[in-house]
């Protein structure tokens, strides 16, 4: 298994939450929140310096439901760390 860096999980971290609060305001404003995610990534992608991670929301963003997508992530990450589902 490759050794990923401490920058690029940092990264991918903090994409993976700007997202989540992107996607709980436009809930919590009545906004569609699949729109708000690809919103979000497009203002996103030009701040993200690691390729994989830049490929990961890019794709998020190109799914039919990117919010689905976007629980996905959170809980294959909850799961690796360790973290009750």
């Amino acid at each position: 298994m490759s050794e990923v860096s401490r920058e690029v999980c940092e990264e991918y971290l903090d994409a993976l939450v700007t997202l989540e609060l992107a996607a709980k305001l436009a809930q919590k404003d009545g906004r569609k929140i699949n729109a708000a995610i690809r919103t979000t990534v497009s203002a996103l992608l030009p701040r993200l310096s690691d390729r994989k991670v830049r490929g990961i929301f890019t794709g998020l963003a190109l799914q039919p439901f990117p919010d689905g997508a976007l629980k996905m992530l959170r809980r294959q990450l909850d799961s690796m760390v360790g973290e009750p589902v």
